[in-house]
């Protein structure tokens, strides 16, 4: 015989549902799930070729206060270049706000091993409409990532003094026009005529040391026969550059000359009264060894080499057939 059981009704009566659990935490990995495969990524120096590769400097930025850096996605490029799609930045947890910074752990891990953690951060203003918190966050795991990719050796020239020295002589400049002193990436067009004229003193380098070689073989050496004849670095009619040693002049060496002497040349152009178009015709001509066909470049007292390959480099190769002026034509403006 089956009991029955009676309620009181006096009392409730409890639901037969289970208790609802509480709300389940959001899950980040331990200790032992991070770090597991710490120090076995084993890869080829194809791969390695990849991510140790040079930069391209001309990609590097600035900030004001002077610190050098590439955007996140360059890191993310190399990435992928070297191991497809086989990594992941894993958060480490939550991302938290201090001041108006936001702080994010994450973790690096490729082809299933550990390899770096970082805390990126980004800063937060609540007032700032042009970027909400979620671009903070968003801010802060980008920067963990360039820096969970040092152990990897990418883009490590931006952690070398000698490097970031360099690289500030060439493509930035601080205080003056207004920035208060503040750090920032010269304009494309003054890079452009640096860098035009850096790359003509490497050419002239190769140029004279090619010579040198030509010159130290004896007459009979079947390869000085071989060789082509090298053309001059200078043009007709120039005075012989000094040269304190057999060594030419490195292309850093010049760097700190460029800005006085582009100032120097442009007075010049101002005090004869040299307009542009001139001028541009009369490099073109000087460039091809023709110094003599353009009587304005006289004026200007162009004595050695190095200053006219700077010249030179005001309109580099960029200047068009049609600025070519017949050395026959005197009259052609």
């Amino acid at each position: 015989m089956t009991d029955i059981v009676t309620t009181d009704p006096s009392q409730p009566v409890e639901s037969a549902q289970p208790p609802v659990p509480e709300t389940q935490r959001e899950r980040y990995w331990g200790a032992e799930e991070i770090y597991k495969g710490a120090g076995e990524l084993e890869v080829d120096d194809a791969t390695m070729a990849i991510l140790m590769a040079p930069i391209d400097e001309s990609m590097v930025c600035i900030r004001p206060d002077g610190i050098v850096y590439l955007p996140w996605a360059f890191f993310a490029d190399r990435l992928r270049k070297a191991f497809s799609l086989s990594w992941a930045l894993v958060a480490g947890d939550k991302p938290v706000l201090e001041g108006n910074q936001v702080i994010w752990l994450h973790h690096l891990r490729i082809r299933g091993c550990y390899v770096a953690s970082a805390y990126g951060q980004c800063n937060y203003h609540a007032n700032n409409r042009g970027m909400s918190y979620g671009d903070s966050i968003e801010g802060a795991k980008s920067d963990a990532l360039t820096r969970c990719c040092k152990p990897l050796g990418i883009a490590a020239e931006l952690w070398d003094p000698a490097f970031i020295r360099e690289w500030k002589k060439r493509w930035a400049e601080s205080g003056g026009g207004g920035y208060g002193g503040k750090w920032r990436k010269k304009r494309a067009e003054d890079v452009g005529w640096d860098q035009a004229f850096l790359n003509r003193m490497e050419t002239m380098n190769r140029k004279y040391f090619r010579q040198k070689v030509v010159e130290a073989l004896p007459e009979e050496a079947p390869s000085k026969k071989a060789l082509p004849e090298v053309a001059p670095d200078r043009a007709p009619n120039s005075p012989e550059p000094e040269r304190v040693s057999d060594t030419p002049l490195h292309p850093s060496e010049c760097a700190d000359d460029l800005r006085s002497l582009k100032k120097q040349i442009k007075t010049e152009m101002g005090k004869h009264g040299i307009k542009r178009q001139q001028w541009r015709q009369a490099l073109k001509i000087a460039s091809e060894g023709a110094v003599h066909a353009f009587p304005d470049l006289d004026k200007l007292g162009l004595d050695n080499v190095k200053a006219l390959l700077a010249v030179f480099a005001l309109s580099g190769d960029q200047v068009a057939e049609k600025l070519v002026i017949d050395a026959n034509e005197p009259n052609a403006t």
